[in-house]
């Protein structure tokens, strides 16, 4: 455990205990030291709701999606961020009484008093009567506070249980969400239940505004709600929970009066070095960005002629391009592309959604420690996953890898605790899919009770996003099911592209003395699915059919070694086993290649 974790939770426990004893009028040695009371209380926040309100627009209305996206996620993070913020802050209590920050979670440790729990009842109804109101009922932090602990319930070999018990507490609040703002004295009061059955439209204004100035913004003005700072924010978007007002800013504000906090968005968009940031908020924010490479292509006509093809919110931004702006899924979709000598494009302009999350962490935070648990071993765990996803992976996007410079392309959509949504360029996303299992596994030290699962799915630039991202969810589950660890692309689970892109090279010719042709890559795909249904009798043929193939159509130079090994691995693919797995291997190989092979700008 980092000693930072073992400073910051006692730091949580001393600021818990003093307001404990001090509230109860006990502040003496050794009231402190009697282990056996319940003095504290942990306080769960999880925002529900989260993939039906971000993808909420984006499945009516296509047009303008990344700038929708962004916007979006990057809100509820704010709003998760200011919620705990608010408690703590009512509570007269500090951060590092936020134990946990994973994402759009977070746990707290306050004092067990009936000062505490009066405030909380209030604060919860607040907090709920403002997401009811506003978001009519899509979206919910649900708060709970019902646990109790003892200091002695901390001590090893204990805290395990709390964990669970925090867990199906944490559940147990997401059951009846508003309860706190639709009942009184724990009855149902049916006046405020009736609302639009549809979500309001009024902060549409405001996100489209707020995902036109993320790409370049540099902080988040926060103050609170009833301040002179607070002049001229009436948006209800602009005034989370009626208490703070938030305002964007390029850089660092240059007057801070009256202001409660100024979070500086980190990685900062604007190159700074990270020594140089006051007070820093991890949020991915990453967003690919137009090149001096990439205006040149966006100006040949014919790219020219393409982009003007897209709806007209895209077509605006499109048509502005310019060193460092923003990319929009046109754009990303261009970068699938490879241009040839003769000027043209090859391959398939498709998007790619990516989902993923850590296998079994509910397991690991429950279970993971054995009889070492600990609440500090349990705050270190939950601050570097979030620094993974949230610091991490933006910085791997931002300065990719030699190799891999497509990475670059990727676009974040939400990242932070233990998950992540991106959408790029199909095959940048493909092969980014391998490279974070390989840069997790090296995060971790390659701990074998840590891995990733991962879903990717297909969808053309002008294509509804919420129908990729659920089925890129489907994805990540059929890997989950078939035993985690894996990633599942085009329907199969694998966890290589390399055959693809070795069939890729083939078709180009990059391999001398060796050269196949498409449409034999076409029969490969056909021979593959015949392979895994031989309940039809004439698909019992896709053995000899293959090998009969193979032999006729692939000529090799003996004189090039490189040639001869390609034969043989070529030849290793096509041999597909019983149990499946080397035919989803061919399925996908194939599939890779042909996507890339085909297409181009129509």
């Amino acid at each position: 455990m980092a000693l930072l974790d073992h400073s910051l939770s006692t730091a949580a426990f001393a600021a818990a205990l003093y307001h404990y004893h001090v509230q109860r009028n006990t502040l003496s040695i050794d009231a402190i030291k009697d282990m056996r009371l319940a003095k504290f209380r942990l306080v769960s926040g999880d925002l529900s709701g989260i993939q039906d309100y971000i993808y909420h627009t984006a499945r009516e209305q296509p047009k303008g999606a990344s700038k929708r996206l962004r916007a979006r996620s990057f809100y509820l993070g704010l709003l998760t961020e200011l919620a705990a913020r608010m408690i703590l802050e009512e509570l007269g209590l500090l951060c590092f009484n936020r134990i946990i920050n994973a994402g759009v979670r977070f746990t707290l440790l306050v004092p067990n008093t009936k000062a505490t729990m009066d405030r909380l009842h209030q604060i919860r109804r607040q907090i709920g009567r403002w997401f009811f109101i506003h978001f009519k009922g899509l979206l919910n932090l649900n708060l709970d506070f019902d646990l109790e602990i003892a200091g002695q319930d901390f001590m090893s070999g204990r805290f395990g249980q709390i964990q669970r018990q925090l867990a199906w507490h944490t559940e147990k609040a997401k059951i009846l969400p508003f309860a706190s703002f639709l009942q009184v004295d724990r009855k149902w009061d049916p006046s405020v239940f009736l609302h639009e059955n549809t979500c309001s439209d009024q902060g549409e204004a405001f996100l489209d505004k707020l995902g036109s100035q993320l790409p370049r913004a540099g902080s988040i003005c926060v103050a609170r709600a009833d301040s002179t700072a607070a002049a001229g924010a009436d948006h209800p978007f602009a005034r989370p929970f009626d208490y703070y007002t938030i305002d964007v800013q390029q850089g660092y504000p240059a007057e801070l009066s009256n202001l409660t906090c100024v979070l500086e968005l980190v990685p900062p968009p604007d190159g700074r070095a990270l020594e140089r940031v006051k007070y820093g908020w991890l949020v991915a924010t990453y967003v690919p960005r137009i090149s001096d490479q990439d205006l040149q292509v966006c100006n040949q006509p014919k790219v020219q002629r393409w982009l003007a093809s897209v709806g007209r919110e895209e077509q605006d931004e499109a048509q502005s391009s310019q060193v460092g702006g923003t990319k929009t899924f046109a754009h990303l979709a261009l970068d699938t592309l490879q241009r040839l000598p003769d000027g043209t494009f090859r391959g398939q302009p498709l998007l790619a959604v990516l989902k993923a999350d850590v296998d079994r962490l509910g397991f690991l935070l429950g279970f993971g420690f054995g009889g070492r648990a600990s609440i500090g071993r349990m705050v270190s765990l939950s601050r570097q996953l979030d620094f993974f996803f949230k610091a991490v992976l933006p910085t791997l996007l931002a300065r990719p890898p030699r190799a891999d410079p497509e990475f670059r392309n990727i676009y974040v959509v939400y990242t932070g605790g233990d998950d992540l949504l991106m959408v790029g360029p199909w095959n940048a996303v493909l092969r980014f899919a391998a490279f974070l299992d390989d840069a997790f596994k090296a995060f971790v030290f390659d701990a074998k009770a840590m891995s990733i699962s991962a879903g990717i799915s297909f969808f053309a630039r002008n294509s509804p996003v919420i129908q990729a991202v659920m089925e890129a969810d489907e994805a990540l589950e059929k890997a989950k099911d078939a035993g985690r660890n894996r990633i599942c692309v085009f329907g199969q689970v694998l966890r290589a592209l390399e055959n693809g892109q070795f069939l890729d090279e083939l078709i180009c010719g990059h391999v001398l003395g060796i050269r196949i042709s498409k449409s034999l890559i076409y029969r490969f795909l056909t021979y593959a699915r015949m392979a895994q249904d031989t309940s039809r009798w004439h698909n019992l043929a896709w053995r000899s059919r293959m090998a009969y193939d193979l032999a006729r159509n692939v000529e090799v130079e003996k004189d090039h070694p490189q040639a001869v090994k390609a034969k043989e691995r070529l030849e290793q693919m096509t041999v597909l086993s019983a149990d499946g797995s080397s035919i989803d291997k061919l399925i996908v190989a194939t599939t890779y290649c042909l996507y890339q092979n085909r297409g181009g700008l129509s």
